[in-house]
């Protein structure tokens, strides 16, 4: 019975109406009541479905704006959130700005020596009270060429056209890119106090890029155009700031796959001189002492290194 009366009270516009609409038919066909009456009991029974028309759409605005808010109110509390276009290159500057230490496992690194390594450089130079910065970069063996070799094939494979830029990626321009990467480290190193970098060699392929900062930790694929992923250190809630476990979760992920690749031996190099802008010949000596030295370079390959390893320019901004 209860059950019957809440069912009665939730739907009680509905309800009238059904029993208006039934009345008037039941007039009607019995004849009982006039064409005046029945015109206007008609009206009356229009007017009450137009009520519970209006009232069920107001309904379903409350209730669209309820969910909307509950939405917006789960993506600010979720430690993690999808990232598109702009909002990634924003990401990353955020993640960088006041960072103390930068993990990356990928590729070529291109971005972590193009942009992060020179800012967060800038960061110790301009912060006082800073003192030190460490990076610790898992990326391809440059002196692997069948990992090399399937890094390219694999982004030719996934280019959107013929004209794409990674159909025309070597194995050659693979491994200076690389090397570019590993010139740079060991440059910063020696040229900033408290500079620290360190350097392992994977043959692992793979087109996702994984970093983490102090504050942030950022899953990116082929560049902006594809959606990323950020992850918060800390996340507040009721009140209380608590370190999320993804966070740490994926830290050990990378620290893991770190200690079993190839690492450099960058920290006994030091000695090694590397002018502002490094020489031919001081490269080669760099890479030789890494027990890295490229096979088939010329003099020509050389200066690329040089020059690539010296470039502050965003590759995915183009500027």
């Amino acid at each position: 019975m209860k059950r019957s009366l809440l069912y009665i009270g939730k739907n009680s516009d509905t309800l009238i109406a059904l029993a208006l609409a039934i009345l008037i038919s039941s007039l009607d066909v019995t004849g009982i009541a006039s064409a005046t009456v029945i015109t206007s009991a008609t009206v009356v029974t229009l007017g009450v479905i137009a009520f519970v028309l209006l009232h069920d759409r107001g309904t379903q605005e409350r209730t669209q704006t309820a969910i909307g808010s509950l939405e917006r109110k789960i993506d600010e509390l979720s430690p993690v959130r999808v990232l598109e276009g702009d909002d990634i290159s924003a990401a990353m500057m955020l993640a960088y700005e006041k960072t103390r230490e930068w993990v990356f496992r990928g590729s070529t690194a291109t971005f972590v020596r193009s942009v992060i390594l020179p800012a967060c450089a800038d960061n110790t130079k301009l912060s006082p009270g800073r003192t030190s910065f460490k990076a610790q970069l898992e990326i391809l063996d440059p002196t692997s060429p069948d990992a090399c070799e399937e890094y390219v094939r694999l982004y030719r494979r996934l280019a959107e056209s013929r004209s794409s830029p990674e159909m025309f990626w070597t194995v050659k321009g693979t491994q200076v890119e690389l090397y570019a990467t590993i010139l740079a480290a060991s440059w910063y190193m020696q040229h900033f106090h408290g500079f620290e970098v360190e350097i392992a060699l994977t043959k692992h392929v793979s087109t996702f890029r994984w970093e983490g900062s102090s504050n942030y930790f950022i899953i990116t694929q082929r560049g902006p155009r594809y959606p990323a992923v950020i992850i918060a250190r800390e996340q507040p809630r009721y009140g209380i700031v608590r370190e999320q476990p993804l966070y740490g979760l994926f830290l050990s992920e990378l620290n893991t796959s770190f200690k079993q690749a190839r690492r450099l031996p960058l920290e006994q190099v030091r000695a090694t001189m590397l002018s502002p802008t490094p020489e031919i010949d001081q490269v080669k000596i760099l890479f030789e002492q890494l027990n890295i030295a490229p096979v088939g370079f010329d003099d020509s390959d050389f200066a690329d290194i040089i020059a690539k390893s010296q470039e502050h320019r965003n590759p995915y901004l183009g500027s």
